[in-house]
């Protein structure tokens, strides 16, 4: 049985290619992109908008700087940067590059 983070990937998610940055694939991972996450300076005053996107830790183990995914609308993202470490995700600042 799923966790709810997983229940959430599996519905919210896109089916997606992930690649390593050293060419190692993983095929049909769910990753949630979310493409207007808030970004707040140190007074919680809306700075901006990032593209985020969620990874469950139990289908890619580590995320590293560099890594891409590709989903099912054939869009190519690149990890940017680690933004948020939990128990059952990764959250990651995500850059579109094709």
């Amino acid at each position: 049985m799923q966790d709810a983070s997983g229940v959430v990937n599996s519905i919210l998610g896109a089916p997606c290619v992930y690649k390593r940055f050293n060419g190692d694939t993983v095929k049909n991972i769910h990753i949630v992109v979310d493409k207007n996450q808030p970004i707040q300076n140190e007074y919680g005053v809306l700075a901006g908008y990032r593209v985020q996107a969620s990874i469950l830790k139990t289908e890619i183990p580590k995320v590293i700087t560099g890594d891409e995914f590709t989903d099912d609308c054939n869009e190519t993202w690149r990890i940017n940067q680690l933004v948020k470490d939990t128990q059952a995700k990764w959250y990651v600042d995500v850059v579109k590059i094709r």
